[in-house]
């Protein structure tokens, strides 16, 4: 009785471990298909980013936000390299490597901001919504 509760611990702490890899594993590998499969054609992106852009800059108009004039420029960049010929998700990484910290190989934004990694990262993860199929 006394190996048993041992083994038991080990065997029990080891199918916890793999079940725990095993859900991390599959959360990123369907976010990863989702942004690879599902996005929209090029000209249909192009139709929805004026869009948006169109609401920042109403917003823009009513209320200076520093925040929302650079996420305007990204959007705006997107828009660019999609008229350009650009696939979609090629435009959005391009874009987001001018103004995100790190993302280029010199660790240099091409476009200086104030803005945060992280608020990228959720700028980044918007797009990325709104051009989903």
């Amino acid at each position: 009785m006394k190996g048993f509760f041992p083994t038991f611990r080990k065997s029990f702490m080891l199918v916890v471990a793999l079940m725990f890899s095993a859900m991390l594993w599959s959360e990123k590998a369907s976010a990863q298909d989702i942004v690879e499969a599902n996005l929209m054609a090029p000209t249909e992106a192009i139709g929805v980013l004026n869009q948006e852009i169109g609401v920042m800059d109403t917003q823009l108009q009513v209320s200076y936000n520093e925040s929302l004039d650079y996420k305007r420029k990204f959007y705006n960049g997107i828009v660019l390299s999609l008229e350009q010929g650009q696939a979609v998700l090629a435009s959005v990484n391009e874009n987001i490597a001018k103004f995100k910290p790190g993302s280029l190989d010199s660790g240099q934004v091409e476009i200086p901001n104030p803005l945060s990694p992280v608020v990228w990262q959720g700028y980044y993860d918007e797009v990325l919504q709104v051009l989903q199929n």
